[in-house]
C-alpha cells in the first residue's frame, strides 16, 4: 500500500476514534479512566525512577500520576521549540534520561504501533528511545488493522480500561 493511501486511512481513522471518543459521556470517560489507572499501576508496580507522562487533554483518559507508584519522578512533556522535552519543576530532561514513557494516543494496533494526532511529534522524539514506552489509550481504539507508516513509533505494552497488551 502506498503512502497517500496509507495517510487517508490514518485520517479516516482519527475521524473515526475522535468522533467515538466525543460520544462518550463524562461517566464512561471517568470510569474508563478509573480502569486504565488500575491497570497502569499494576502495570507500573515495580517500577522506579525518573519516567515520562503526559497532561491529558480533554478527549484522553485522566491519569491519577502521583497515586500510581511512589518510587516513581513524573516528568511532563512539553513541546519546546517543535520539540518534544520532559519537564519536573524547572528540571528539563530529554527522552534518554527516563526508565519509561507513557504515550497517549488516539489508538493502537495490537502490534503496538501508534496512532496520534498527525503532528509526528512522540515519533521524532523517541526514534532511537530505549527505554520502555507504555501506551495508553481507551480500548475501542486498539484494533488490529490500525494503519501505520514505518516512521510510526512502536509501544511495548498498551494499557488500555479493559485489558493491558504486550505488544512487543
Amino acid at each position: 500500500m502506498n503512502n497517500l493511501k496509507i495517510q487517508n486511512l490514518k485520517t479516516q481513522h482519527r475521524l473515526l476514534l475522535k468522533k467515538q471518543i466525543s460520544d462518550l459521556s463524562s461517566s464512561d470517560r471517568e470510569a474508563k479512566s478509573e480502569n486504565i489507572n488500575i491497570h497502569l499501576k499494576q502495570k507500573l508496580h515495580e517500577a522506579k525512577g525518573p519516567w515520562g507522562a503526559f497532561n491529558s487533554l480533554p478527549s484522553e483518559p485522566v491519569i491519577q500520576w502521583s497515586e500510581l507508584n511512589p518510587h516513581i519522578q513524573w516528568y511532563f512533556v512539553e513541546v519546546l521549540n517543535q520539540s518534544l522535552v520532559f519537564k519536573k519543576d524547572q528540571d528539563v530532561v530529554e527522552a534518554q534520561a527516563l526508565q519509561g514513557i507513557c504515550i497517549p494516543a488516539l489508538g493502537f494496533n495490537l502490534n503496538g504501533a501508534r496512532l496520534g494526532r498527525g503532528g509526528g511529534f512522540y515519533d521524532r522524539a523517541l526514534i532511537d528511545y530505549n527505554g520502555i514506552k507504555i501506551g495508553i489509550s481507551y480500548d475501542f481504539a486498539v484494533s488490529k488493522d490500525r494503519p501505520f507508516e514505518t516512521h510510526d513509533i512502536k509501544v511495548d505494552v498498551i494499557v488500555t480500561d479493559r485489558r493491558i497488551v504486550d505488544a512487543a
